[in-house]
């Protein structure tokens, strides 16, 4: 019994005195307290659930993020990305797809599935006919897609009057504006701002609630731009809201470097970049004011393809029409757009399409029709047309 009773009190004379020579700092439990804002205890969630960051490289405009971490063995690469608290928070889309509308309180019960967090678009928009999806006609304006910031304009009982900075008009000067219901927008107060972007490159894509979980959770939209932490097999980890992180396929995405100043950047877009993305929606149905991989309406379509490759454009066809560079019919290349206008190509232009070479163009028509491929001669369209443009302004 002495035999053990000695190295036991040798060990807690050692504990003790080495808790005398501890920083103030490290037991002080008032120090702690303080620290315990809100902000910083979900800060430290999201931090926490990177501990296991690995590192990058650099090639060319995108992160090339390895199969393996273990195989990444530099120990002077920075790590991927951690948040940093906002002094004033964001308000972002809380929902795969939000849809705006032109008033509030204007919403049928078929509508039900599209107003609420979560929100199943595809549900709402298989329960509807052609009939029902025409009804949508002036009455919504446009969609915005998870994560996007907006700015808050006004509220009146459960929704919010918003603009969207990303999509330009004469609307607005701050972006397209429309009412959202208020269970849909979320504040944010953290900034990945310096974290590599996660951009869905197909249609749609899955989140999962680990790096390998079979069982899905949400399907998000083509574009949706999510702040990459970290990364494991097949799948990278990025924030979906606050304090969540979510696991999507690299095969559904496109990994690019944090935000920079459009002056800095070097991407180079070809025509045909931009008809290869649009090919990837044929014969998905249209959708009045769609911006998503689940639907889109003409302009929509055009915006979204533009925006995917770097490139922003105004989010209506007519104002479309009016920026860029002008282009002849005779000189169209692919990529270019085309637009069509009321009084045989004189009055108001109302669609917009996408030259894609041989005399063909690619658009998303009508309400009762999906995205096709047809002749640019085609005479419905033909006795319409009002110009082309070419745009290669670039902007992240």
């Amino acid at each position: 019994m002495r035999r053990l009773l000695v190295p036991v009190g040798l060990f807690l004379v050692i504990a003790a005195l080495g808790l005398l020579f501890l920083p103030r700092d490290t037991y002080n439990p008032q120090r702690v307290t303080q620290r315990g804002s809100s902000m910083m205890q979900m800060e430290n969630q999201v931090n926490a659930q990177a501990a296991a960051l690995i590192t990058t490289h650099w090639e060319g405009n995108a992160y090339a993020i390895p199969d393996d971490p273990e195989l990444e063995t530099d120990s002077k690469a920075p790590p991927l990305c951690e948040g940093s608290s906002l002094s004033t928070p964001r308000q972002v889309v809380d929902v795969p797809v939000a849809t705006l509308w032109s008033q509030p309180n204007q919403a049928r019960a078929m509508d039900h599935p599209a107003l609420q967090n979560p929100a199943p678009i595809k549900s709402w928009l298989r329960t509807m006919s052609i009939p029902d999806k025409l009804w949508l006609v002036g009455k919504l304006e446009t969609q915005v897609l998870l994560g996007t910031e907006v700015a808050v304009l006004g509220e009146q009982g459960d929704w919010v009057q918003v603009t969207v900075p990303d999509q330009a008009t004469p609307k607005n000067e701050n972006g397209y504006p429309g009412w959202v219901p208020k269970v849909q927008i979320a504040e944010r107060t953290i900034a990945y701002d310096a974290c590599p972007v996660a951009v869905v490159s197909k249609p749609t894509a899955w989140l999962y609630e680990d790096a390998v979980s079979d069982r899905p959770t949400e399907e998000i939209s083509f574009n949706t731009k999510l702040p990459v932490l970290t990364a494991e097999g097949s799948r990278v980890g990025a924030v979906v809201r606050e304090g969540e992180i979510r696991w999507v396929e690299k095969a559904d995405v496109k990994i690019m470097e944090p935000s920079m100043p459009a002056d800095q950047l070097t991407l180079q877009v070809t025509g045909g970049e931009l008809v290869n993305t649009a090919k990837g929606f044929l014969d998905l149905p249209y959708l009045w004011s769609g911006t998503s991989g689940f639907g889109f309406d003409c302009s929509g379509f055009t915006y979204a393809i533009h925006r995917f490759h770097g490139i922003d454009i105004p989010r209506d066809a007519k104002d479309q029409a009016r920026q860029g560079t002008a282009v002849a019919l005779a000189d169209v290349e692919p990529g270019d757009l085309l637009f069509y206008a009321y009084d045989k190509g004189k009055g108001k232009v109302h669609h917009v399409a996408m030259y894609i070479g041989d005399g063909k163009m690619i658009h998303s028509p009508r309400t009762e029709r999906s995205i096709e491929i047809i002749s640019i001669h085609t005479p419905s369209y033909a006795q319409e047309f009002a110009g082309a443009r070419r745009y290669t302004a670039i902007s992240i």
